[in-house]
C-alpha cells in the first residue's frame, strides 16, 4: 500500500517542480490594451498627454525614443495617465510608445502605441531679413542714421482698408458741404431777386 502512495506523491512533486520554473521564466507578454497620445503630433520640446487602457496596475512607466525621459503613469478615471515632454533632439516621424505594465505574480505585460513628432516651424523670411543689420550701402530711406532698420514701408491690408474708408468719409463730407454751400447761395440769390 505504501508503494503506490509514494509513487503518487513523487509524481505530484515532480509536476510542481517542473511547472514552477516554466512559469517563472516567461518573458513579458504583449498586453491587449491601448496607448493614446494627445495631441497625436507634437514638435520637439512640446508636451503630450498619455492615456493607457488595459493595464490593471495602479502605476506604470512609459518609454519612447521621442520622450525626454521615462514617463510615470498613475491611475485616474479607470485608466493610466501621465504627461510627457518631447525631447529637443527627437527626430520627425513616427515613434513607438511602450508601457511596462506590472501584473500579478511579478509578470510584466507591455502595452504599445505610436506617436508622431513634427518638424519645428522655421521662422518666416521677413523675420530673418529684418534681423540683418543695415549697412552703408543701404539706399536712402531704408535705414535711419543710427543704422536701425525702419518699419516696413508696405501697408498691411488692415491699414489699406482704413485709409480707403477714411478717404471715402472725407469725400462724403466734402460733397455734403458743397451741397450746403450751393443751397445757401441759391437761397441768397432768391432773396435778392425778390427784393
Amino acid at each position: 500500500m505504501r508503494s503506490p502512495q509514494l509513487t503518487f506523491c513523487a509524481a505530484v512533486a515532480a509536476c510542481a517542480v517542473t511547472a514552477a520554473p516554466a512559469h517563472a521564466g516567461e518573458k513579458p507578454g504583449a498586453g491587449t490594451g491601448t496607448v493614446s497620445v494627445t495631441p497625436v503630433s507634437a514638435v520637439p520640446g512640446g508636451d503630450v498627454i498619455l492615456r493607457v487602457t488595459g493595464c490593471p496596475a495602479a502605476e506604470a512607466t512609459a518609454l519612447s525614443g521621442a520622450f525626454a525621459g521615462t514617463v510615470p503613469l498613475a491611475r485616474a478615471a479607470g485608466e493610466l495617465t501621465g504627461h510627457a515632454r518631447i525631447g529637443s533632439g527627437a527626430q520627425p516621424g513616427a515613434h513607438p510608445v511602450t508601457v511596462a505594465c506590472p501584473g500579478a505574480g511579478g509578470r510584466t505585460t507591455k502595452v504599445t502605441g505610436t506617436m508622431q513628432v513634427s518638424a519645428p516651424v522655421a521662422p518666416s523670411a521677413p523675420a530673418r531679413s529684418g534681423a540683418r543689420p543695415a549697412t552703408r550701402e543701404t539706399p536712402p530711406g531704408q535705414a535711419d542714421p543710427d543704422g536701425k532698420a525702419p518699419p516696413a514701408g508696405e501697408l498691411s491690408s488692415t491699414s489699406a482698408v482704413g485709409l480707403v474708408l477714411a478717404g471715402g468719409v472725407i469725400l462724403v463730407i466734402a460733397g455734403q458741404l458743397l451741397r450746403l454751400r450751393l443751397r445757401l447761395r441759391r437761397e441768397r440769390q432768391g432773396g435778392t431777386d425778390e427784393s
